[in-house]
């Protein structure tokens, strides 16, 4: 499950970074996955809960939003998506990304992004 490892590292920046600012309570965090990371909403929602217990991020809501993948083709100049299968296993899997017009490997333009976007948070000690 690398949804683990992904997700303890985003929890533990996240952490650092508001300890910085005096936070107390977390509201909600927002996390940004690109398509091309098979990301398994369940298995991230799992990490999360597991990971945030006793820190100030316990309790509070995740919401995930998947950036679709994006792929330019410097043997034909297709842009676009690829087409995946729609196996719940898929991202247990090694993936090579193909050109779905000529078959060459592309160059990725999108789908890769893994980011913190949003924290709501409730209170800041003084």
């Amino acid at each position: 499950m690398h949804e683990y490892g992904i997700i303890s590292n985003l929890i533990r920046i996240t952490l650092d970074r508001l300890a910085k600012e005096s936070v107390s309570k977390v509201l909600l965090v927002e996390i940004e996955f690109g398509e091309f990371l098979f990301i398994n909403p369940e298995n991230a929602r799992m990490a999360f809960d597991s990971l945030v217990s006793g820190t100030i991020l316990e309790g509070s809501e995740l919401r995930l939003q998947f950036v679709p993948g994006k792929i330019h083709c410097t043997s034909c100049g297709y842009e676009g998506g690829v087409p995946l299968p729609k196996d719940k296993h898929l991202h247990y899997s090694n993936h090579l990304l193909i050109c779905p017009k000529c078959n060459a490997i592309p160059q990725v333009v999108q789908g890769l992004e893994c980011a913190v976007t949003q924290i709501e948070i409730e209170s800041i000690v003084a």
